[in-house]
């Protein structure tokens, strides 16, 4: 479900990306609190087909202020509304805040690492502002990789960060587009230079949690690389801002459609729909939207669990997945946006999270 918010203000923050505050009825307040990792879904009113687009929240949950950062992606029609036509005032749609990138409440991590490319900052500086505000004794080290100095954002935030927590935060600039004097801290963050880090500026043996955050690809490269060095994987906390697609082969959905008739049970807000179908070449979620339901949905590449419902009957076939666990696939949790039908009826319950 969509609600009301109202631009509080935006700043630009660098050439390609603004900083924005938003704000919501005073009644909805409750239901917007959120932890420090998660995002929220917004909507552009007036836009003419609706998009949807889900923004990380880069603010502490402490301070009670709905922030997100935004950079501008070329053919991207709510970045681009966000970062050159929007103004204070306007109003925007939200959905409450969601996302399972969270830091476990426990005592005994002490010593974080984390990566980050590009946007992949905005959840990461949440948590960061999080721990260390929360924890004297937390120790976080963070590899931020961006073009040049120009590029980075949130900037004079980690500067300050960094000059606040003097003994217990260091950020560490990597630039793919500036020289630095340093080759380690040039090109792209990649497992090789992870590896050499992990010999002089972070103890692998002594790191309690990493946490990851950017484009698929790196993402992906990271995780691969240090569960390869013997990092346990549940100390591993990821989130992709885009699917590591290159590192896939291409699905022929063609070559596994059923032209057959099927039947899809939608229970969404408490209400039982039936879409009808002849083939199962549209994934569940583009039925759902054709048939008139206004499901939720974001990304639409497997990346975000935006989509997510719990599979009640039946048998799907989901394209990609690169946001439920193993857990969750055993509960029955699909990504409705990547799932095909494959049996005559599927029963999906979006209200069970």
């Amino acid at each position: 479900m969509f609600y009301q918010a109202v631009i509080e203000s935006i700043e630009q923050m660098t050439s390609d990306s603004v900083n924005i505050r938003l704000s919501v009825a005073p009644e909805l307040n409750p239901g917007f609190k959120y932890l420090a990792g998660q995002y929220l879904v917004i909507r552009i009113p007036s836009h003419d087909p609706a998009e949807h687009r889900s923004y990380s929240l880069s603010e502490a949950p402490s301070e009670n202020i709905l922030q997100i950062g935004v950079k501008r992606l070329v053919g991207g029609n709510i970045s681009t509304y966000l970062c050159t036509q929007a103004k204070k005032g306007d109003v925007v749609e939200l959905m409450a805040p969601q996302g399972t990138f969270l830091i476990p409440p426990s005592s005994n991590i002490k010593n974080i690492v984390a990566f980050a490319a590009g946007s992949g900052i905005t959840p990461i500086i949440a948590m960061i502002k999080t721990v260390l505000s929360s924890d004297k004794d937390a120790v976080i080290t963070l590899f931020y990789g961006n073009k040049d100095a120009e590029s980075t954002m949130y900037r004079q935030d980690l500067a300050n960060l960094t000059n606040l927590y003097v003994s217990r935060f260091e950020c560490i600039n990597i630039y793919s587009q500036q020289r630095t004097g340093l080759a380690d801290l040039e090109g792209r963050i990649s497992p090789e230079k992870v590896s050499r880090w992990s010999q002089y500026l972070f103890s692998l043996n002594n790191t309690d949690l990493y946490l990851i955050c950017g484009p698929g690809s790196m993402v992906s490269d990271l995780e691969k690389h240090l569960i390869a060095t013997g990092v346990e994987k549940s100390k591993i906390l990821t989130e992709l801002f885009t699917s590591p697609v290159e590192d896939n082969p291409a699905i022929d959905i063609q070559a596994n459609v059923l032209n057959s008739d099927f039947l899809i049970k939608v229970k969404f807000e408490k209400k039982l729909f039936e879409i009808s179908a002849h083939s199962n070449d549209s994934v569940i979620l583009d039925l759902g939207i054709k048939s008139g339901l206004d499901l939720p949905y974001s990304c639409k590449s497997g990346v975000c669990s935006t989509c997510q419902a719990k599979l009640i009957s039946g048998e799907v076939r989901m394209d990609n997945n690169y946001v439920l666990s193993d857990s969750e696939l055993k509960q029955g949790f699909i990504l409705t946006c990547q799932s095909h039908a494959l049996t005559p009826i599927v029963e999906v319950d979006y209200d069970m999270k």
